[in-house]
């Protein structure tokens, strides 16, 4: 989408005056969507990372009611 975007914004350069407007927008639009995907990207490989096991939870079952967790 950034290159995308960074041909589009040539293109609109190249057009020149007030033409340029709606391509020059459209290339706005595409950068920042490749932004957008860029960051969503980062955010989707910090969530596979590794970590330390953490302890299970554990409910009560059928009669058994709450009680303290165990220490």
């Amino acid at each position: 989408m950034l290159w995308r975007a960074w041909e589009a914004r040539a293109a609109a350069r190249a057009i020149g005056g007030p033409e340029a407007a709606l391509p020059a927008r459209i290339a706005l639009v595409e950068a920042l969507v490749g932004a957008l995907a860029l960051v969503a990207a980062l955010a989707a490989l910090g969530a596979l990372r590794r970590r330390p096991p953490s302890k299970t939870l554990r409910l009560p079952g059928p009669g058994e009611g709450l009680r303290p967790p165990p220490t």
